[in-house]
């Protein structure tokens, strides 16, 4: 029997490298994992979430949906100044009127847009106590941003009270 001495395998610079790239790749995981919990725990998302799904909830939004849009939102200034707080920001100017209808639609939903006229009738038919007056604003999510189709102060019969903006 010979007396030879068990050699551990050298590692090559391939094997060295490789496993520097999975260091650092599993800690770009780590990282990224890190990164999403904050962003999915983050109180601020919370407030938001929380303030679209009680204005996609509230009386008058499912009539408004079924025209066609593909989310739609009754909110009120109280909704949106919870939203800029939790940004860290203050609302600024109050919605015109104090209530907002808005129908939101994906680019790709190949329905036409609403009228705004045809909105404010609808919302105001669907509530047990229509305003007198309601901003309303159809948008469709663009490529480069939002592109709204028409927004403006309007009466409970649909007529167009005041041609205004709002952020």
């Amino acid at each position: 029997m010979s007396n030879e001495r068990a050699q551990k395998p050298r590692s090559t610079p391939a094997a060295r490298i490789a496993l520097a790239v999975g260091l650092v790749l599993s800690a770009a995981v780590v990282a990224a994992g890190v990164v999403v919990y904050r962003w999915a725990n983050d109180p601020a998302r919370e407030v938001e979430i929380t303030a679209i799904r009680a204005a996609s909830a509230r009386p008058g939004a499912r009539s408004v949906k079924d025209l066609g849009c593909d989310m739609a939102l009754v909110q009120t200034d109280d909704d949106m100044q919870a939203i800029a707080e939790s940004k860290g920001r203050k609302l600024g100017d109050p919605i015109p009127s104090g209530l907002m209808v808005s129908c939101l639609l994906k680019a790709d939903n190949p329905k036409g847009e609403p009228a705004c006229g045809d909105i404010a009738r609808t919302y105001c038919r669907a509530v047990r106590e229509p305003p007198k007056r309601v901003f309303v604003r159809v948008q469709r999510q663009g490529a480069e941003a939002p592109v709204r189709s028409c927004e403006g102060v309007y009466s409970a019969e649909g007529e167009l009270v005041e041609a205004v903006g709002f952020r």
